[in-house]
């Protein structure tokens, strides 16, 4: 973390002398100066580069002191707040919403208790100042309607007028007028349901890209947006369809639209797909985690505990965090 550290310092440094010299040389002759003036041509990068990197070091800054918070933890707090390794998949999201990787689609699946809502938890905290909004399929009541009403009303439900109008629209053809904006989604569920195949499908994708063309204007200038999804197990087979064949494969024509979707299994398509999303398998903690997990919780030094419990939890971090709560309960 301090060579992470060290390195966004010194290209803020380099950044702050660049925007210094910009600064200094704008109301004078800059062809008279021996900067050159791509640097000044090319001003508005550098300020959002320097932006960029001081909102990387802010995140690494908070991390770092998250970590420190926990040591005056109790031994049955630390049990629930300390953990261990997923740093791959943290380094990825943060190349995904500053637009270093050409991947915007992450998705990731594990078995339960692998600990992919507390990534979603740390996904969300890093993403914190960006457009974002999080929807957990908690039953397979989650429909395309519930789906997109709930991110709507996250990120501003006046900020949706194509979406309304279309969706408006396409009532119409079943002879509903929907004045409320807050009834528009139910009703688009309740006369989806009356029809289903192609027809379906081509209405689920006019709505679909009316969604995302308000998502683009209410993005702020060469800022991402985010959208996560948890429990995608948990949704019924027809979201599961919509989510896999329609929603992603048109997430794909917007690079600044961060999408990570998790569950116990998740959406499959095309391994060919690989540019712009990365189906991801959340693997177990390694045995030097787990051990870095009860060294960092403090419960025994005792090495004969210290083997039973990194052998039994097999690497499951909910599994490890129960037999370390076990042991502080004996």
């Amino acid at each position: 973390m301090t060579s992470e550290m060290e390195y966004l310092n010194s290209q803020i440094e380099e950044e702050e002398h660049n925007i210094r010299l910009i600064e200094e040389r704008k109301s004078e002759y800059p062809e008279l100066q021996d900067i050159p003036l791509k640097l000044i041509k090319d001003e508005e990068k550098h300020r959002d580069r320097l932006k960029d990197l001081r909102r990387q070091r802010e995140e690494l800054q908070n991390a770092t002191k998250s970590s420190k918070e926990t040591l005056s933890l109790s031994a049955e707090e630390k049990v629930k707040k300390i953990y261990v390794d997923r740093e791959e998949e943290r380094r990825l999201f943060r190349e995904m919403i500053s637009g270093r990787t050409p991947i915007h689609i992450l998705l990731m699946e594990a078995e339960k208790g692998m600990g992919k809502t507390i990534l979603l938890d740390q996904f969300w905290q890093i993403s914190e100042g960006f457009k974002r909004a999080r929807v957990d399929f908690k039953d397979p009541s989650y429909t395309m309607g519930k789906i997109l009403g709930e991110i709507r009303d996250q990120y501003g439900r006046q900020s949706f007028p194509i979406f309304h109008t279309e969706c408006r629209s396409v009532l119409s053809q079943f002879g509903h007028d929907v004045t409320h904006n807050a009834l528009i989604c139910p009703a688009i569920d309740v006369r989806l349901t009356k029809i289903s195949g192609d027809e379906l499908r081509n209405y689920q994708r006019l709505i679909t890209n009316a969604f995302l063309a308000d998502l683009e204007t209410i993005r702020e200038k060469d800022q991402p947006v985010v959208m996560l999804f948890d429990n995608f197990q948990k949704a019924s087979v027809s979201t599961k369809t919509w989510i896999t064949e329609l929603l992603i494969d048109e997430i794909r024509r917007y690079p600044w639209l961060v999408c990570v979707v998790t569950g116990r299994e998740r959406p499959l398509i095309p391994a060919s797909d690989s540019s712009w999303c990365l189906q991801h398998t959340l693997q177990p903690l390694s045995v030097e985690h787990r051990k870095e997990y009860i060294q960092k919780v403090k419960i025994t030094q005792n090495e004969e505990l210290v083997t039973f419990i990194t052998k039994h939890s097999k690497g499951n971090p909910l599994i490890l965090q129960q037999l370390v709560q076990t042991l502080l309960e004996e």
